[in-house]
């Protein structure tokens, strides 16, 4: 059972880094999570945007 839930596991984390690298804009350097890459996204939408 442990072997599921670690394959479960990365599976999960190679999806959070594919959504990830279509969210960003360009290429960033150690972005932690789906939430930071979210919210760099949003910043960089509002600095091209003004």
């Amino acid at each position: 059972m442990f072997l599921w839930g670690a394959i479960v596991f990365c599976w999960v984390n190679s999806l959070e880094e594919i959504v990830m690298t279509l969210v960003l804009p360009e290429w960033q350097h150690d972005v932690l999570s789906l939430a930071h890459a979210l919210k760099l996204a949003s910043q960089t939408n509002e600095s091209i945007v003004e």
